[in-house]
């Protein structure tokens, strides 16, 4: 588990309000994210679990194939895996398999509370 380095002069109230979140854009979500990241999409065989719709792989500008409409889903935000007492996050329980889903990119806003949506239509 990683440390956090003090909070400095400069970082906003937006960060001292949610360290957790601080935490996971500085140090991204741990090392063992991509490997557990596969096992989702391979287990959710590629579809999202909430609307059924299929990824599909599209080559990105350097040439990579990636994952285009789909993505990996936290049920339980990462942030909630911060400990501000010890300033250490627990990747191994945020990035457990139980706690992620694949998702199309229009149902992870939606399950973020980024977005509503009734059928398929924002609202």
């Amino acid at each position: 588990m990683k440390k956090l380095k003090p909070l400095g002069s400069k970082q906003t109230t937006r960060k001292l309000k949610h360290p957790g979140r601080s935490f996971v854009e500085k140090n991204g979500y741990g090392k063992d994210w991509p490997k557990q990241r596969a096992k989702a999409l391979k287990r959710d065989n590629y579809c999202c679990v909430y609307c059924g719709a299929v990824g599909f792989r599209k080559k990105d500008k350097r040439g990579y194939k990636r994952w285009a409409n789909i993505s990996v889903h936290h049920k339980v935000k990462i942030r909630s895996f911060y400990n501000s007492r010890t300033k250490e996050m627990d990747y191994q329980k945020a990035n457990d398999l139980s706690n992620l889903a694949t998702a199309c990119h229009r149902c992870h806003k939606v399950q973020d509370g980024h977005a509503k949506m009734k059928g398929f239509v924002y609202v």
